[in-house]
Protein backbone atom coordinates (compact mmCIF):
# COMPACT_ATOMS: atom_id res chain seq x y z
CA UNK A 1 0.00 0.00 0.00
CA UNK A 2 1.40 3.54 -0.74
CA UNK A 3 3.28 5.45 2.06
CA UNK A 4 3.37 2.24 4.05
CA UNK A 5 7.07 1.27 4.95
CA UNK A 6 8.24 -2.31 3.60
CA UNK A 7 8.21 -5.18 5.63
CA UNK A 8 11.87 -5.74 6.54
CA UNK A 9 12.85 -2.40 6.38
CA UNK A 10 16.02 -0.39 8.31
CA UNK A 11 15.07 0.41 12.10
CA UNK A 12 18.54 2.03 13.28
CA UNK A 13 20.37 3.48 10.14
CA UNK A 14 23.35 4.13 12.01
CA UNK A 15 23.73 0.52 12.51
CA UNK A 16 21.61 -0.68 9.53
CA UNK A 17 19.61 -2.80 11.97
CA UNK A 18 16.49 -3.81 10.15
CA UNK A 19 13.20 -4.36 11.31
CA UNK A 20 13.49 -8.16 11.03
CA UNK A 21 16.71 -8.14 13.74
CA UNK A 22 14.61 -6.66 16.31
CA UNK A 23 11.50 -9.09 15.87
CA UNK A 24 13.97 -11.76 16.52
CA UNK A 25 15.37 -10.55 19.56
CA UNK A 26 12.36 -10.27 20.89
CA UNK A 27 11.36 -13.35 19.91
CA UNK A 28 13.84 -15.44 20.31
CA UNK A 29 16.58 -13.74 22.15
CA UNK A 30 14.18 -12.69 24.92
CA UNK A 31 14.71 -8.93 24.71
CA UNK A 32 11.78 -6.95 27.01
CA UNK A 33 12.22 -3.24 26.44
CA UNK A 34 14.21 -0.98 24.46
CA UNK A 35 17.37 -1.17 26.76
CA UNK A 36 17.46 -5.23 25.93
CA UNK A 37 16.70 -3.96 22.11
CA UNK A 38 20.28 -1.97 22.48
CA UNK A 39 22.17 -4.99 23.83
CA UNK A 40 21.27 -7.28 21.41
CA UNK A 41 21.40 -5.31 18.37
CA UNK A 42 22.57 -2.32 18.87
CA UNK A 43 19.53 -0.55 17.71
CA UNK A 44 19.12 2.54 19.07
CA UNK A 45 22.32 2.80 20.73
CA UNK A 46 23.54 5.36 17.88
CA UNK A 47 22.24 9.02 17.35
CA UNK A 48 18.59 7.83 19.16
CA UNK A 49 16.41 8.41 15.94
CA UNK A 50 14.92 5.44 15.78
CA UNK A 51 13.94 4.71 19.68
CA UNK A 52 9.98 5.39 19.42
CA UNK A 53 10.23 2.93 16.49
CA UNK A 54 11.86 0.51 18.45
CA UNK A 55 9.45 1.03 21.58
CA UNK A 56 6.52 0.70 19.22
CA UNK A 57 7.82 -2.75 17.87
CA UNK A 58 8.29 -3.96 21.23
CA UNK A 59 4.70 -2.89 22.13
CA UNK A 60 3.56 -4.10 19.27
CA UNK A 61 5.04 -7.54 19.83
CA UNK A 62 4.60 -8.26 23.53
CA UNK A 63 0.60 -7.02 22.59
CA UNK A 64 0.20 -9.72 19.71
CA UNK A 65 1.93 -12.47 21.90
CA UNK A 66 0.15 -11.64 25.88
CA UNK A 67 -2.62 -14.00 24.85
CA UNK A 68 -0.31 -17.06 24.49
CA UNK A 69 1.14 -16.60 27.73
CA UNK A 70 4.50 -17.36 29.31
CA UNK A 71 5.19 -19.96 31.88
CA UNK A 72 6.60 -18.48 35.12
CA UNK A 73 9.57 -20.93 34.38
CA UNK A 74 9.66 -18.97 30.15
CA UNK A 75 9.69 -15.69 32.03
CA UNK A 76 12.32 -16.28 34.52
CA UNK A 77 14.82 -18.33 31.70
CA UNK A 78 14.24 -15.01 29.26
CA UNK A 79 14.97 -12.79 32.42
CA UNK A 80 18.50 -14.80 32.97
CA UNK A 81 18.98 -14.91 29.41
CA UNK A 82 18.81 -10.80 29.23
CA UNK A 83 21.23 -10.45 32.68
CA UNK A 84 23.33 -12.72 31.20
CA UNK A 85 24.18 -10.97 27.66
CA UNK A 86 23.85 -7.66 29.72
CA UNK A 87 26.68 -8.66 31.48
CA UNK A 88 28.78 -9.78 28.88
CA UNK A 89 28.35 -6.79 26.88
CA UNK A 90 28.78 -4.59 30.41
CA UNK A 91 32.07 -6.46 30.83
CA UNK A 92 33.32 -6.36 27.60
CA UNK A 93 32.49 -1.96 27.82
CA UNK A 94 34.50 -1.88 31.11
CA UNK A 95 37.84 -3.91 29.72
CA UNK A 96 37.71 -1.69 26.76
CA UNK A 97 37.62 1.24 28.99
CA UNK A 98 40.27 0.16 31.90
CA UNK A 99 42.81 -0.40 28.93
CA UNK A 100 42.15 2.59 27.31
CA UNK A 101 43.47 4.45 30.67
CA UNK A 102 46.67 1.86 31.25
CA UNK A 103 49.92 3.18 30.52
CA UNK A 104 52.14 1.12 27.98
CA UNK A 105 54.58 -0.91 30.29
CA UNK A 106 57.73 -1.49 28.85
CA UNK A 107 59.36 -4.84 28.40
CA UNK A 108 62.95 -5.24 29.54
CA UNK A 109 65.35 -7.25 28.34
CA UNK A 110 69.36 -7.97 29.29
CA UNK A 111 71.93 -9.80 27.41
CA UNK A 112 75.79 -10.02 28.70
CA UNK A 113 78.43 -7.67 26.28
CA UNK A 114 82.01 -8.06 25.87
CA UNK A 115 84.29 -5.89 24.32
CA UNK A 116 88.31 -7.04 24.72
CA UNK A 117 90.13 -9.78 24.04
CA UNK A 118 89.32 -10.69 21.00
CA UNK A 119 85.52 -11.07 21.38
CA UNK A 120 83.00 -8.09 20.36
CA UNK A 121 79.32 -7.79 20.78
CA UNK A 122 76.39 -7.11 18.13
CA UNK A 123 72.34 -7.00 19.15
CA UNK A 124 69.74 -7.30 16.73
CA UNK A 125 66.65 -5.41 17.77
CA UNK A 126 62.94 -6.18 15.57
CA UNK A 127 59.67 -5.45 16.21
CA UNK A 128 58.33 -7.72 13.82
CA UNK A 129 53.83 -8.44 13.20
CA UNK A 130 52.53 -11.30 14.67
CA UNK A 131 50.46 -13.54 11.98
CA UNK A 132 47.60 -14.32 14.38
CA UNK A 133 47.07 -9.49 14.31
CA UNK A 134 49.06 -8.16 12.25
CA UNK A 135 47.51 -4.82 12.58
CA UNK A 136 47.35 -4.72 16.30
CA UNK A 137 51.47 -3.80 15.58
CA UNK A 138 52.89 -0.18 16.04
CA UNK A 139 55.82 1.77 16.01
CA UNK A 140 57.88 1.10 18.94
CA UNK A 141 60.62 3.29 20.98
CA UNK A 142 63.66 1.26 22.08
CA UNK A 143 65.94 2.70 24.96
CA UNK A 144 69.27 0.19 25.08
CA UNK A 145 71.88 1.04 27.97
CA UNK A 146 74.97 -0.46 28.29
CA UNK A 147 76.22 -1.01 31.68
CA UNK A 148 79.93 -2.31 32.96
CA UNK A 149 80.69 -5.14 35.62
CA UNK A 150 80.28 -2.65 38.24
CA UNK A 151 76.48 -1.21 37.31
CA UNK A 152 78.16 1.91 36.29
CA UNK A 153 76.34 3.15 32.97
CA UNK A 154 78.96 3.40 29.84
CA UNK A 155 76.30 4.68 27.55
CA UNK A 156 73.13 4.81 26.34
CA UNK A 157 70.87 5.09 22.60
CA UNK A 158 67.41 5.45 21.88
CA UNK A 159 66.09 4.06 18.58
CA UNK A 160 62.80 4.37 17.20
CA UNK A 161 61.30 1.02 14.98
CA UNK A 162 58.47 0.55 12.77
CA UNK A 163 56.65 -2.00 11.91
CA UNK A 164 58.06 -5.16 10.98
CA UNK A 165 61.65 -3.20 11.26
CA UNK A 166 64.83 -4.06 12.70
CA UNK A 167 68.49 -2.64 13.47
CA UNK A 168 71.99 -4.43 14.24
CA UNK A 169 74.40 -1.98 16.25
CA UNK A 170 77.62 -2.62 17.55
CA UNK A 171 78.00 -2.34 21.64
CA UNK A 172 81.28 -0.88 21.02
CA UNK A 173 79.80 2.80 19.02
CA UNK A 174 77.44 2.69 22.21
CA UNK A 175 80.24 3.60 24.56
CA UNK A 176 80.66 6.68 25.50
CA UNK A 177 84.58 5.77 25.82
CA UNK A 178 84.81 3.99 22.23
CA UNK A 179 88.29 2.42 23.68
CA UNK A 180 86.95 0.91 26.81
CA UNK A 181 87.79 -2.49 27.01
CA UNK A 182 85.83 -4.87 29.57
CA UNK A 183 82.22 -6.21 29.83
CA UNK A 184 79.05 -6.15 31.62
CA UNK A 185 75.15 -5.77 31.55
CA UNK A 186 73.17 -4.82 28.23
CA UNK A 187 69.65 -3.91 29.33
CA UNK A 188 66.77 -3.49 26.13
CA UNK A 189 63.90 -1.39 27.13
CA UNK A 190 60.80 -1.89 24.33
CA UNK A 191 58.42 1.04 25.55
CA UNK A 192 55.03 -0.10 24.12
CA UNK A 193 54.11 -2.98 26.08
CA UNK A 194 50.67 -3.32 24.76
CA UNK A 195 51.12 -3.78 20.83
CA UNK A 196 51.32 -7.18 19.79
CA UNK A 197 53.97 -8.64 17.60
CA UNK A 198 57.26 -10.20 18.14
CA UNK A 199 59.97 -8.09 20.02
CA UNK A 200 63.20 -9.72 20.06
CA UNK A 201 66.40 -8.76 20.93
CA UNK A 202 69.46 -11.16 19.27
CA UNK A 203 72.98 -10.76 20.77
CA UNK A 204 75.70 -12.01 18.81
CA UNK A 205 79.36 -12.98 20.07
CA UNK A 206 82.26 -12.82 17.45
CA UNK A 207 85.93 -12.52 17.26
CA UNK A 208 88.98 -11.10 15.26
CA UNK A 209 88.36 -14.15 12.75
CA UNK A 210 85.24 -14.34 12.57
CA UNK A 211 81.76 -15.03 13.97
CA UNK A 212 82.22 -17.61 16.71
CA UNK A 213 78.73 -17.52 18.03
CA UNK A 214 75.04 -15.91 17.85
CA UNK A 215 72.86 -16.31 20.68
CA UNK A 216 69.32 -16.01 18.87
CA UNK A 217 66.84 -16.57 21.75
CA UNK A 218 66.68 -14.21 25.00
CA UNK A 219 64.33 -14.14 27.85
CA UNK A 220 63.66 -11.26 30.18
CA UNK A 221 64.78 -10.64 33.72
CA UNK A 222 62.71 -13.71 35.94
CA UNK A 223 61.25 -11.89 38.67
CA UNK A 224 60.16 -13.71 42.39
CA UNK A 225 61.92 -14.51 46.13
CA UNK A 226 64.85 -17.25 44.47
CA UNK A 227 65.80 -19.45 41.71
CA UNK A 228 68.41 -22.45 40.83
CA UNK A 229 69.87 -22.49 37.29
CA UNK A 230 71.75 -25.47 36.23
CA UNK A 231 74.34 -25.93 34.14
CA UNK A 232 75.14 -29.86 33.16
CA UNK A 233 77.99 -31.48 31.24
CA UNK A 234 80.85 -29.01 32.68
CA UNK A 235 83.94 -30.06 30.59
CA UNK A 236 86.85 -31.39 32.61
CA UNK A 237 89.31 -31.38 30.13
CA UNK A 238 92.32 -29.18 31.14
CA UNK A 239 92.37 -26.90 28.29
CA UNK A 240 88.47 -25.76 28.27
CA UNK A 241 87.90 -23.53 30.78
CA UNK A 242 83.56 -22.96 32.05
CA UNK A 243 82.93 -18.79 33.20
CA UNK A 244 79.52 -18.77 34.78
CA UNK A 245 78.34 -15.15 33.61
CA UNK A 246 75.46 -13.48 36.60
CA UNK A 247 74.23 -10.13 35.70
CA UNK A 248 72.37 -8.38 39.07
CA UNK A 249 69.24 -6.94 37.41
CA UNK A 250 67.64 -5.35 39.99
CA UNK A 251 68.88 -1.81 42.51
CA UNK A 252 70.01 -3.46 45.18
CA UNK A 253 73.29 -6.16 45.52
CA UNK A 254 72.93 -9.75 45.61
CA UNK A 255 75.04 -12.83 46.11
CA UNK A 256 74.24 -16.57 46.47
CA UNK A 257 75.90 -19.85 45.81
CA UNK A 258 78.38 -21.92 43.40
CA UNK A 259 77.88 -25.90 43.75
CA UNK A 260 79.47 -28.28 41.71
CA UNK A 261 78.49 -32.02 41.74
CA UNK A 262 80.35 -35.10 40.37
CA UNK A 263 79.37 -37.85 39.09
CA UNK A 264 79.63 -39.98 42.23
CA UNK A 265 76.87 -36.81 43.45
CA UNK A 266 79.99 -35.58 45.54
CA UNK A 267 79.13 -31.80 46.13
CA UNK A 268 81.53 -28.92 46.76
CA UNK A 269 79.49 -25.49 47.58
CA UNK A 270 81.72 -21.81 46.94
CA UNK A 271 79.84 -18.50 47.81
CA UNK A 272 79.85 -15.64 45.15
CA UNK A 273 80.84 -12.30 45.45
CA UNK A 274 78.70 -9.52 46.14
CA UNK A 275 77.13 -8.44 42.69
CA UNK A 276 76.33 -4.78 42.34
CA UNK A 277 73.03 -3.26 41.67
CA UNK A 278 73.17 -4.11 37.14
CA UNK A 279 76.69 -4.97 37.70
CA UNK A 280 78.25 -8.27 36.44
CA UNK A 281 80.26 -11.26 37.56
CA UNK A 282 82.65 -13.25 35.19
CA UNK A 283 83.13 -16.29 37.19
CA UNK A 284 85.47 -18.85 36.38
CA UNK A 285 84.67 -22.54 38.08
CA UNK A 286 88.66 -23.62 37.70
CA UNK A 287 89.68 -20.35 39.78
CA UNK A 288 86.38 -21.20 41.91
CA UNK A 289 87.22 -24.67 42.91
CA UNK A 290 90.86 -25.27 43.51
CA UNK A 291 91.26 -29.25 42.30
CA UNK A 292 88.14 -29.25 39.74
CA UNK A 293 90.20 -31.81 37.49
CA UNK A 294 90.86 -34.37 40.24
CA UNK A 295 87.46 -33.66 41.78
CA UNK A 296 85.40 -34.10 38.19
CA UNK A 297 87.83 -37.40 37.82
CA UNK A 298 87.67 -36.71 34.02
CA UNK A 299 84.04 -37.00 33.26
CA UNK A 300 81.62 -34.49 33.24
CA UNK A 301 79.79 -32.60 35.74
CA UNK A 302 76.86 -30.08 37.02
CA UNK A 303 77.40 -26.78 38.32
CA UNK A 304 74.36 -24.91 40.19
CA UNK A 305 73.60 -21.32 40.60
CA UNK A 306 71.38 -20.38 43.61
CA UNK A 307 70.42 -16.60 43.64
CA UNK A 308 67.57 -14.55 44.31
CA UNK A 309 65.49 -14.21 40.73
CA UNK A 310 65.75 -10.83 39.12
CA UNK A 311 69.12 -11.84 37.50
CA UNK A 312 70.13 -13.35 34.35
CA UNK A 313 72.81 -16.00 33.65
CA UNK A 314 74.83 -17.38 31.31
CA UNK A 315 78.01 -19.39 30.46
CA UNK A 316 81.01 -19.24 28.51
CA UNK A 317 83.17 -22.27 27.64
CA UNK A 318 86.85 -21.14 26.13
CA UNK A 319 89.25 -23.46 24.69
CA UNK A 320 92.40 -22.21 25.45
CA UNK A 321 93.99 -24.47 22.18
CA UNK A 322 91.50 -23.11 19.72
CA UNK A 323 91.03 -19.92 21.18
CA UNK A 324 87.58 -19.84 20.62
CA UNK A 325 84.33 -19.50 22.88
CA UNK A 326 80.78 -21.19 23.12
CA UNK A 327 78.36 -18.88 24.56
CA UNK A 328 74.89 -19.84 25.92
CA UNK A 329 71.90 -18.62 28.31
CA UNK A 330 71.37 -20.59 31.44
Amino acid sequence: MPGQPPADHVICPCFNVKQSRIIHCLDSGGARDLEDIRILSRAGAGCGGCEFEVEALVEAFYRKHESSGLSQRQRTLRRLLIANKRLIVWNKELLRRVRSTLKPRPSFFGAWWTEGKGLHTRIHLCNIASPAAPKRLWTERVTIEVFCDQGRLLGTDERTLGRSESVNLEVRDLLSDKHFSGHGLLRVKYHNRRALGSKRFYSHYYGEQGLTLVHEKLSGYRKGPGGYWTLSGVPSASNLDTHLIVSNGTTSPLSGTVTLSNLSGVQRVQPTDLIPPLGTRFIGLREMFSGMNSFLAGQPGTAQVSLRRGVMTCYVVHDREADTWQIQHL
